[in-house]
């Protein structure tokens, strides 16, 4: 099973975020949209669909702080690896 990193750059207006995939070296930028919860899992969800990945293959780090914190909880309780 092929595993992706998503990696977020969380702030109050807006997220950014890049993938690493599994075995590979180099991190890429795949894009930045509104911090509005349902914007930021509209983002997820089409990446996933994009790449064909299930939530198991998906990994989500994301940036310690404030606006981190509070998107973290919300996706672990969607049943999201945080």
């Amino acid at each position: 099973m092929k595993k992706v990193y998503v990696g977020i750059d969380a702030h109050k207006d807006e997220n950014v975020f890049g993938s690493a995939y599994d075995g590979r070296c180099k991190g890429e930028l795949i894009g930045k949209c509104s911090a509005d919860m349902n914007r930021t899992l509209t983002f997820i969800r089409m990446f996933m669909k994009k790449n064909n990945l299930t939530k198991e293959q998906l990994h989500i780090c994301y940036e310690a702080g404030p606006t981190g914190f509070v998107l973290a909880r919300r996706l672990i309780k969607l049943g999201f690896d945080c």
